[in-house]
């Protein structure tokens, strides 16, 4: 208590100085308009900015519980999608349209990115969902309506997804527009980009064109999105051009995917093998 004594008689004369500054400031604003309304709009924009700051560590917060909803809602929209079904046949060999008349064909599981690699040649996901939740290998990977890859590897708990920019990922795709069919690779350029080949010279394409999955494969519906075309490339010598595109997903900021089951896959498949 003396040490504090002390220390106020010491320090009177600027203590005394911050308090008269204190009152003038006060009857300064209290009596000027002026200095009033500055005051005033002063503190209401750092209320305002401290609002923000606020919202925004808020939102951060949040954000992770907002993802897996985000993801759980896109995984119930495409279960109830149409494109998840495919129409039966009546005795009489028609189609019919009465809703009563679909059959399901595939099946959407989401499931959280928990490791992947973008820089490499070979790249590689690590999904947190496995056989346990119903994911099997050579099923399709997709980001809302954005291709992502296709599953290579599986454990109970998790499983390995191949992205599109990987080298040893091909898949079957076609222009929107015109449903001229190609293979979409990538060329190891760029993780934004990928390429689509086989596409005959003949064929009206132009800067900005689409590219969708072309529902022949057992990856993917018809219709998902691949990319958009960004150059158009001749190749000498050769009936065909090589088109690069920029791919609709985002390999740097994908955090959640939904995980595509073919339900009639092995039907189809052991139907073509005994073809073969």
């Amino acid at each position: 208590m003396n040490k504090l004594s002390q220390l106020l008689i010491k320090n009177q004369n600027l203590i005394l100085f911050i308090f008269l500054q204190l009152i003038a400031v006060f009857w300064l604003f209290r009596t000027n308009k002026f200095h009033g309304a500055s005051y005033f709009n002063a503190t209401q924009i750092v209320a305002a900015h401290s609002a923000s700051l606020s919202s925004k560590v808020t939102d951060y917060i949040s954000l992770k519980e907002k993802n897996e909803v985000l993801a759980n809602r896109l995984r119930e929209l495409e279960n109830e999608n149409k494109r998840s079904y495919q129409l039966k046949y009546d005795s009489t060999d028609f189609i019919v349209f009465d809703t009563a008349e679909y059959k399901r064909k595939w099946k959407f599981y989401s499931a959280k990115i928990i490791n992947k690699s973008n820089r490499l040649i070979d790249n590689y996901i690590t999904i947190d969902r496995g056989e346990k939740g119903g994911v099997n290998r050579d099923m399709g990977v997709v980001n809302g309506k954005h291709v992502v890859g296709v599953i290579k590897k599986t454990s109970n708990e998790f499983a390995i997804v191949i992205p599109l920019i990987n080298t040893k990922l091909k898949i079957g795709a076609k222009l929107k527009k015109s449903n001229h069919l190609g293979i979409v690779e990538w060329q190891k350029k760029d993780i934004y980009k990928t390429s689509l080949f086989n596409i005959p010279a003949f064929v009206d394409v132009n800067i900005g064109d689409t590219i969708i999955t072309s529902g022949f494969s057992s990856y993917f519906p018809e219709g998902m999105l691949i990319g958009t075309v960004q150059e158009i490339n001749e190749i000498e010598a050769s009936n065909e051009v090589v088109l690069d595109l920029k791919l609709f997903t985002d390999f740097n900021s994908v955090s959640y995917v939904q995980v595509i089951d073919n339900i009639l896959f092995e039907e189809q498949f052991l139907l073509e093998n005994d073809m073969e």
